[in-house]
């Protein structure tokens, strides 16, 4: 300015009298005097403290959203590498479940701004759509439990698992049929830090000694189990349906936000 040049958009700034600080944007235009200096200035000062805050949110929102959409990318890849399928339709058929699973749960954490989501919402919607040629495939299915929310980045794992066991129920299972029943059953161990699951099938067909009980989507659900949730399991494969055990880590699969927000 002593030079007589103008300041165009500087940023400072300034701690308010209350102690809050905030960012000003500060134009500033000399008016010369009658010899070569700048005797005055004409300045403008614009709060830009919730501009600054909107672009830094936009920002970490855009490394968010990256993350994810990798991560997203990531589950594909290995859901596409470890498919397996007798024939090119098989295969395909297959995938595209897994893939439509994937999806759906990305659709509910997007609807529920990436807090997390129910369990039973998740199982009743997941199993409905899994299910979704069997008429009145609601009325087989038995969810019980409380109502914890999955933290984030557990909703896809548990999506894809879900998926499997009810695709195994169409083709093995009690869903293949017609009086065949599914009962969840899910409570909270606070005690030993974990969440207890059930899934049990009554009034299917009796299980042969190799299928389904060495079919790729149970070794899926096993590897989602055991090493995305760090969970413990046991298979069951009961005259009256299969039962699976579950046992997985709650700090690990219940949404820590949602709950100190509780």
């Amino acid at each position: 300015m002593l030079k007589g040049r103008p300041v165009q958009h500087a940023s400072l700034s300034y701690r308010r009298g209350d102690g809050v600080t905030i960012w000003l944007s500060v134009n500033a235009a000399p008016v010369r005097s009658a010899g070569d200096g700048a005797a005055l200035a004409v300045c403008t000062f614009e709060d830009v403290t919730e501009m600054r805050a909107a672009a830094e949110r936009q920002r970490l929102l855009a490394q968010e959203v990256d993350h994810r959409a990798r991560n997203a990318l990531a589950v594909v890849q290995a859901t596409l590498r470890l498919s397996r399928a007798d024939t090119l339709p098989g295969f395909v058929q297959s995938l595209e479940g897994r893939v439509a699973a994937l999806a759906r749960a990305q659709s509910r954490l997007a609807a529920a701004a990436w807090k997390g989501i129910e369990l039973g919402t998740l199982l009743e919607e997941e199993i409905g759509a899994a299910a979704r040629g069997i008429p009145k495939v609601a009325e087989r299915i038995d969810l019980l439990g409380p109502r914890p929310v999955l933290a984030a980045e557990i909703a896809q794992p548990i999506s894809l698992m879900i998926h499997e066991l009810t695709a195994n129920a169409m083709q093995h299972g009690a869903l293949s049929q017609p009086g065949g029943r599914i009962t969840v059953e899910w409570r909270a161990d606070a005690a030993q830090g974990m969440l207890r699951l059930r899934w049990q099938e009554q009034g299917g067909p009796a299980a042969g000694p190799e299928e389904p009980r060495s079919g790729f989507g149970l070794r899926m659900i096993e590897a989602t189990l055991g090493n995305q949730l760090s969970g413990r399991y046991q298979f069951e494969w009961r005259e009256e349906g299969l039962l699976l055990s579950a046992r997985l880590p709650l700090a690990r699969i219940v949404s820590q936000e949602r709950a100190a927000s509780a």
